[in-house]
């Protein structure tokens, strides 16, 4: 069986989102940060990350002084 979790992006031009996630996208739950970015993770383990969407991505990141995307994320790597 091949794993399937490195990060994958996607990005909605019509909308301006980015989303990242990490290998496939699942149903997750979302939580928005106070900059506009919303955090998905595990239903069954909300510690376990599962991709993040950046809302106004373009609008974000054309400026010579892009508004910063501070966001703290604690990572497990493992071997693949």
């Amino acid at each position: 069986m091949v794993k399937d979790n490195g990060l994958r992006f996607s990005y909605d031009k019509s909308a301006d989102v980015l989303y990242v996630s990490v290998g496939r996208p699942k149903k997750c739950l979302g939580e928005m940060t106070d900059n506009g970015i919303i955090i998905r993770t595990d239903p069954k383990d909300s510690n376990k990350i599962l991709g993040l969407t950046i809302l106004d991505f373009q609008e974000r990141f054309s400026q010579p002084h892009s508004k910063p995307l501070p966001v703290d994320i604690s990572a497990k790597l493992q071997p693949a």
